[in-house]
């Protein structure tokens, strides 16, 4: 009696490393050279007479009794840490995007971290899916 035993085509186990290699070189460029650079670039920005700066400013100058218009209200919420700094209120703290853990890399704004919960989120969302499509078939 001849029994399936799955098997890894050829070429296959190649393919995954050489992409789990590029994915891990393009994370740390990303983390070592891209964000530093980047904040950097921000915070020239942000001194008097950069761009942020006066992108800020023109954000504050529009009052609220002024009728801006929904875009300019979406914009102010979106700044709001970065207003309230201005004004000297301080920034406030921020809840963490997952409990229990620490460090700087544990932010809803760290796109590694949006991309591998949205790759996940898909995997679990296609296997439950698949199943139901299937009938629960074992």
């Amino acid at each position: 009696m001849n029994f399936y035993a799955p098997s890894l085509p050829p070429g296959t186990l190649l393919s995954l490393v050489l992409t789990s290699i590029l994915s891990v070189a393009a994370y740390v460029f990303w983390s070592n050279a891209i964000v530093p650079a980047k904040r950097e670039e921000l915070m020239k920005d942000k001194q008097p007479g950069g761009q942020v700066e006066s992108y800020l400013g023109g954000l504050e100058e529009g009052g609220e009794e002024e009728e801006v218009g929904v875009g300019r209200n979406f914009q102010r919420w979106l700044f709001s840490d970065w207003l309230r700094a201005r004004e000297g209120k301080g920034r406030r703290k921020k809840d963490r995007a997952i409990p229990g853990l620490k460090g700087k890399f544990n932010s809803g704004d760290n796109p590694v971290l949006v991309a591998a919960a949205g790759i996940i989120a898909l995997g679990v969302a296609d296997g439950v899916f698949g199943k139901v499509r299937d009938g629960f078939v074992p």
